[in-house]
């Protein structure tokens, strides 16, 4: 008999039949080979899960920085628009802790009528020292809300790295307390790690796309 008329005789069950029939001959095959079941099932056994292109990371440093900061200096006058105050300024600082070097911000804020802020920062750490590597460091903050007993609150982000913190990824909460002599202190926490290569996308905002060693 054939081997079109043997598989018409079966029905339907015919090609799951011999699809059966097939894995039981290749999955034995595979292993005494060394090429293993993952094969043929990634994902069957962890750490070979597949979700396309992925960025190892290593492991997670917690973030524990302190800034002091200049007065601001102005960088144009302040404008008043609809009782909204615009400002554009910068400060000189120095970083301590997990971050460590000296820092210039370069500020844009508006504060409307009811005392709340919106506030765009970029921070510029040069030369910036992190786990006994160092580089150049550029982070973004962005915040909003109300500026209460002299205190504001945002969200930090690595935007680029230099030298050896090129593949620097981090992110977390930064705190802002405004002083009485108009320097500002700073408080960062979050979390870092050093990455195959940078991507802020990934790194920032998404880390559970990226699968960890």
């Amino acid at each position: 008999m054939s081997l079109e008329k043997k598989v018409g005789s079966l029905g339907r069950e015919g090609p799951r039949l011999i699809r059966m029939a097939y894995l039981a001959i290749l999955v034995p095959t595979l292993l005494v080979s060394g090429i293993g079941i993952g094969y043929l099932f990634p994902g069957l056994i962890p750490g070979q899960i597949d979700l396309g292109e992925t960025k190892d990371i290593g492991t997670e440093i917690n973030v524990e920085t302190v800034g002091t900061h200049s007065a601001l200096i102005p960088e144009i006058d302040a404008i008043m628009l609809d009782n909204n105050l615009i400002d554009r300024h910068s400060r000189t600082g120095m970083l301590t802790g997990t971050f460590s070097g000296p820092v210039t911000s370069i500020e844009q804020v508006l504060i409307d009528s009811e005392g709340r802020f919106s506030a765009l920062i970029f921070d510029f750490c040069d030369l910036c020292t992190v786990d006994g590597k160092s580089g150049m460091l550029l982070f973004r903050i962005v915040g909003r809300g109300p500026v209460a007993a002299g205190v504001a609150e945002a969200n930090w982000s690595i935007v680029a790295g230099t030298g050896e913190l090129t593949n620097l990824c981090g992110e977390g909460t930064f705190k802002a307390t405004f002083n009485p002599d108009e320097t500002v202190s700073r408080a960062y926490d979050g979390s870092l790690k050093f990455v195959d290569s940078f991507d802020e996308e990934i790194c920032n905002g998404a880390r559970a796309s990226i699968i960890t060693r």
